[in-house]
């Protein structure tokens, strides 16, 4: 099964951080952040997605949102670079996602 497309998408918080839609095109992908979300389409769709190309794009968005913090010196946006979800659209029109989700654990103290 052939993929078509790869999108990586990213929540944040408040979904209303820029007022008008984002747009950045990169040489590996295209970046649009708009009502909450901030997706990269790849212009070559890969599956799996390499750990560098992920790492690439987290950091253009973190970026983004740190030059628009500093512009409008509003409060520290939600941006969870962990909370990664990757969509792969097929070309017999399904879409398969997958999500990462980080968490931490705590081990209690004794004394």
């Amino acid at each position: 099964m052939t993929i078509d497309k790869t999108v990586i998408e990213w929540p944040y918080e408040p979904p209303n951080f820029f007022e008008t839609p984002i747009h950045r095109s990169y040489p590996e992908y295209d970046l649009d952040i708009q009502d909450g979300r901030a997706r990269a389409a790849l212009k070559t769709p890969v599956d799996p997605v390499p750990a560098d190309l992920k790492t690439s794009v987290q950091e253009g968005l973190a970026a983004v949102f740190a030059a628009r913090q500093l512009r409008t010196h509003l409060a520290h946006t939600s941006l969870d670079l962990e909370r990664i979800r990757i969509y792969q659209h097929h070309s017999d029109g399904h879409t398969s996602a997958a999500m990462a989700l980080h968490s931490s654990c705590r081990s209690p103290v004794q004394d």
